[in-house]
């Protein structure tokens, strides 16, 4: 069942530590996540006055920008919330005449749950409906920490 009305998305400007629970579900690593967490801009959907994901999209490198952790709450997945911060971020690139949006999805280390597992590939649905494209895998290990 999809929020009703439709998840508003806004730019997020209060304490990342806040959202810090929402950044969590999409980083394994903490280390990793204080290194990037107050990072480019935050988007935030909300439905019904409730914050329910999040999109943190950086600078990668001239023209190109990122789209570094997104999360919507499980109960809040499969509602319209993941497409509308992802729509709400090309809008923005778009804006800042970005020529590419990039984005890595991965599954979480922790054992390789599966609930992690169909996140991730929710995440790649997601992305692939409004027009990204595989442009290949990237093996990577991150130490837990």
């Amino acid at each position: 069942m999809p929020c009703e009305p439709r998840p508003t998305v806004s730019v997020y400007t209060g304490d990342r530590g806040l959202l810090r629970p929402l950044f969590d579900l999409a980083e394994d690593s903490p280390t990793q996540l204080d290194a990037y967490l107050a990072d480019g801009t935050v988007l935030v959907a909300e439905c019904d006055g409730e914050v329910v994901g999040h999109l943190q999209l950086v600078t990668a490198k001239p023209g190109v920008l990122e789209i570094k952790n997104m999360a919507v709450r499980p109960s809040h997945q499969r509602r319209g919330a993941g497409a509308a911060l992802v729509a709400a971020a090309l809008d923005a690139a778009r804006g800042e005449r970005a020529t590419v949006v990039q984005v890595a999805t991965a599954a979480a280390a922790r054992g390789c749950e599966a609930a992690s597992l169909q996140s991730t590939g929710m995440a790649e649905g997601v992305y692939r409906a409004v027009g990204f494209r595989d442009l290949g895998r990237i093996l990577e290990y991150a130490p837990r920490g």
